[in-house]
């Protein structure tokens, strides 16, 4: 019983975390200038808009520029931790791991692995 709670709980953290993406999807692809949901119509007259239009390329340009150069300050600092850790078996990792776990479970990931829901590879998979 407490499992099917708890999992019944994992579910709907994952169902709310994810319903605005649904909706943010949903109003994206509006026939209409408004935002209106449920969308009436169907177009995908913004993403041509985004794409054909100058005043969008900078700020598309500045947002990945962004999203690359954090993705790679994220790799820095993190490879060469995780590869000190691994090689040289440090014994307070274990703490670090379950560091990261509550991080990660604040989040939603961590649980969302017990779904199924991650990558079966990850090194902070649950048991």
């Amino acid at each position: 019983m407490i499992r099917f709670a708890r999992n019944l709980f994992y579910t709907a953290v994952l169902v709310v975390l994810s319903a605005p993406l649904f909706i943010v999807a949903g109003v994206s692809v509006n026939e209409k200038k408004f935002m209106i949901f449920p969308p009436r119509g169907f177009s995908f007259r913004w993403f041509t808009e985004v794409f054909e239009k100058t005043k969008w390329s900078e700020p598309l340009t500045n947002s990945l520029i962004i999203a690359f150069s954090s993705g790679v300050i994220a790799l820095t600092i993190a490879l060469p931790i995780a590869y000190f850790l691994w090689r040289y078996r440090v014994t307070y990792a274990k703490a670090l791991c379950h560091r990261v776990d509550a991080l990660r479970s604040a989040a939603g990931y961590h649980r969302a692995g017990h779904a199924g829901l991650l990558d079966r590879a990850s090194p902070y998979r649950p048991a």
